[in-house]
């Protein structure tokens, strides 16, 4: 079922990532040595201070969860990367002569394990592009914020920033590994990670 669950978010997360050239090709490389983007993927979990799941319960697209996860109703939240100055991705492309980058908002996936219930913040940045005979290489992003709003999880419409540092992962599958989370004056490195996919996996403990 996990590897179900893997193969289905890795071809979201081609779709969301893959950009285009003006005459319409993709170039880009997903196995090898150099990996065309770095992945960030982060589940996580919501809890109050008597340890009670905040995410259950939260309505999402479609009639059923399908192999364990779905999309979050997007009525229910707002969601935004924000990537140091430097760093390229598919949500906020830098400009470039002669070619255009697609840009895609942000999507918030929800996975069901049993009883708990994350939410799958997936995103990615560019590692290298070729224009034409030349290849520009981007550098690895260590910091990612995530900006959620979330009234269901959090209680109230702010926007909460969830701040995540990175290392380099596993090249053959393009993943970076999260190592702390900074939330509202709260740190959290008991962090794990999946063996399958190395998706980073915490518990966020909210003062509610």
């Amino acid at each position: 079922m996990k590897i179900i669950k893997f193969i289905c978010l890795l071809i979201l997360a081609i779709t969301y990532s893959c950009s285009a050239d003006n005459n319409g090709n993709n170039d880009y490389i997903l196995w090898g040595d150099e990996p065309w983007f770095y992945g960030y993927t982060l589940y996580l979990r919501f809890q109050d201070a008597s340890s009670n799941d905040l995410i259950k319960g939260i309505e999402y697209d479609g009639d059923k969860i399908r192999y364990g996860f779905a999309t979050v109703n997007p009525d229910l939240y707002a969601l935004k990367f924000v990537f140091p100055d430097g760093i390229l991705t598919p949500w906020k492309p830098e400009p470039q002569p002669g070619v255009i980058l697609a840009e895609h908002a942000p999507t918030l996936f929800l996975e069901t394990e049993k009883d708990d219930y994350y939410f799958i913040l997936r995103s990615s940045s560019v590692n290298w592009r070729d224009f034409g005979e030349e290849r520009v290489y981007f550098p690895f992003s260590e910091k990612l914020t995530f900006e959620l709003t979330c009234p269901y999880v959090f209680g109230d419409d702010a926007v909460h920033e969830i701040i995540t540092y990175w290392k380099e992962g596993n090249v053959s599958t393009c993943s970076c590994l999260c190592y702390c989370i900074e939330l509202e004056g709260k740190e959290y490195t008991q962090i794990t990670h999946a063996q399958y996919d190395q998706s980073s996996v915490a518990t966020i403990i909210l003062d509610r």
